[in-house]
């Protein structure tokens, strides 16, 4: 009888993590696709998870839908702003981010998580559920906020650093870069480094994908992200006027797009350069690969990158790097080695 009794006890279910994603656009942020990667892993081992959306019909949607994962759409906001937010819209998405937690702890529970994980320094909606019902909370911090993408937590630095510790069982940072500066404010120990798990996704251009643009014979750098300031496509442009002055048969490969205004600017710069001979735009790719393995160099012009996926992409390729020397990019590519490193600015040295 005792046999039959232990042979009919319902068997432990799986543990459950609700992940609160940083956004849900047409382009896939680096944030997110590391997200999606994390996933993928943690159901092969057995997690159930179930994603928290701040909006509707984006790129993090198709690939949740693509793969059967359940995600509910919540509509929480930042707890950052860029600079000039008036303090009056600060406070409203403070207010919001509120109304949005006690959301969100309503589906947590309803879903029996047993972890909530917040995938960016940019929501502090996870962790506020995860306070309400008691649960534990992880932080995984993707950004440095104000040195790569020009925000600013709307509380104020110092504060949203004591914050998170205090709202978070464990605190994760991508790169030793990013952590050195969240775990100033952090009891010691408190934060763990994990660099971002990459997998070779190498598969050819599907169909309705961006051609590859044909070789011209000339040396082909690339350089892919969200075409902004802080990545440094300008700083790229000007390097490859630089080497065509001194006819060096060199060419640029632009993949990503940008706000309007500013894509303007850089066409604009191409065109005073007289560069429109060397500098090709790919537009927004999903599959980088066969654009990497069309090229010689990968180019990381970005001011201050967290981590930097598409330095990890290129070197599973196989491929050089060059890059700043400033953020987690000195943490991937070894000098004289695996790539070489300038200080952002240094066009000359760029070049």
């Amino acid at each position: 009888m005792r046999h039959m009794a232990s042979a009919t006890q319902p068997s432990a279910r799986p543990t459950r993590v609700c992940f609160v994603a940083l956004a849900n656009d047409k382009e896939f942020w680096g944030a997110d696709r590391s997200l999606i990667d994390t996933i993928d892993v943690l159901r092969e081992r057995g997690i159930e998870p179930h994603v928290a959306l701040p909006k509707a019909g984006g790129v993090v949607e198709q690939e949740l839908a693509k793969r059967g994962v359940p995600f509910t759409v919540v509509g929480y906001r930042w707890w950052m702003g860029y600079k000039g937010l008036p303090a009056y819209k600060g406070f409203v998405r403070i207010v919001l981010s509120v109304l949005s937690s006690i959301k969100l702890a309503w589906l947590v529970r309803k879903w029996g998580s047993d972890l909530v994980y917040t995938n960016t320094a940019g929501i502090c909606v996870g962790a506020m559920a995860a306070r309400w019902l008691k649960l534990p909370h992880l932080w995984h911090l993707r950004e440095f906020v104000g040195e790569d993408h020009g925000l600013h937590f709307i509380v104020g630095e110092s504060r949203a650093i004591r914050m998170i510790d205090r709202w978070s069982n464990v605190v994760v940072s991508n790169s030793r870069a990013v952590a050195g500066k969240f775990e100033r404010d952090m009891p010691a120990g408190k934060m763990r480094v994990v660099h971002n798990m990459m997998r070779l996704n190498d598969k050819p251009p599907a169909p309705g994908d961006p051609v590859v643009p044909a070789r011209t014979g000339r040396f082909r750098c690339v350089i892919s992200g969200r075409v902004s300031e802080s990545k440094g496509q300008v700083e790229a442009i000007r390097a490859v006027a630089l080497l065509k002055q001194q006819r060096v048969d060199v060419e640029l490969l632009i993949l990503g797009e940008g706000k309007p205004t500013y894509m303007d600017e850089v066409n604009a710069l191409v065109k005073e350069l007289h560069v429109t001979d060397r500098v090709i735009f790919g537009g927004y790719v999903t599959n980088v690969f066969p654009f990497y393995r069309s090229s010689d160099v990968l180019l990381v012009c970005s001011k201050c990158e967290a981590f930097g996926r598409v330095t990890a992409e290129a070197m599973l390729c196989g491929m050089p790097v060059i890059g700043t020397n400033t953020g987690g990019t000195p943490e991937l590519v070894k000098e004289d080695v695996t790539g070489l490193l300038y200080t952002p600015g240094d066009v000359q040295k760029l070049a």
